[in-house]
């Protein structure tokens, strides 16, 4: 059983959640992070309790080693949490080879630094993730957005459908004014017209 380390600190609100075998790399994000100011560093070693974390918390931004505890690799981990959540996840490896990049691309990471870690880098990085994430300007052209194919309501990440125009609004400031295409416009005046048989 993995156990779950839990750092808090009141002066930054972002939750980070480090998913690290290594121990002294663990601490060594961790130790950096507090530092930093951040409110809650939350350290496991294997997907399985990322995820249930990811699932049932607050997280802002996951830090994530490709080789962790568990059945599950860093790179699985990470197109799991893209596929099923709106966080940002920065892959931490000590692996620099084309075919290791290669794998961890498609897997969506926001961001791929190598050991040994720089730590004006990794500093860079987390306050640009967190920022293009809170600012809503992530643009995930890769990932799906489910769409209820009667009503057009949206499926959220929250588990809750929402109206198309209240999701877009929100996603992206969008406000809309409504009028009727012409396709739609020939159908609705054959409706409207009286049979005249």
């Amino acid at each position: 059983m993995t156990t779950i380390h839990t750092i808090e600190n009141h002066t930054n609100p972002k939750t980070i959640l480090i998913v690290e075998d290594d121990t002294m790399v663990a601490n060594y994000l961790d130790l950096n992070l507090k530092s930093w100011g951040y409110n809650m560093t939350t350290i496991v070693d294997n997907a399985e309790d990322a995820l249930a974390i990811i699932a049932n918390q607050q997280v802002d931004l996951v830090l994530m080693n490709i080789q962790i505890n568990g059945p599950v690799n860093g790179i699985e981990a990470t197109r799991i949490i893209k596929a099923k959540f709106d966080i940002p996840v920065i892959i931490i490896t000590g692996y620099s080879d084309d075919e290791t990049i290669d794998s961890a691309s498609i897997a969506g990471p926001d961001a791929y630094l190598t050991k040994p870690l720089r730590r004006k880098d990794l500093k860079a990085n987390i306050n640009i993730q967190l920022r293009k994430y809170a600012s809503g300007t992530v643009n995930n052209d890769d990932s799906l957005i489910s769409i209820c194919a009667w009503c057009k309501n949206i499926h959220t990440d929250q588990h809750n459908w929402e109206n198309i125009e209240t999701y877009i609004t929100k996603m992206y400031g969008k406000q809309f004014s409504h009028s009727v295409c012409p396709d739609c416009e020939v159908i609705l005046a054959k409706q409207i017209q009286p049979n005249t048989q």
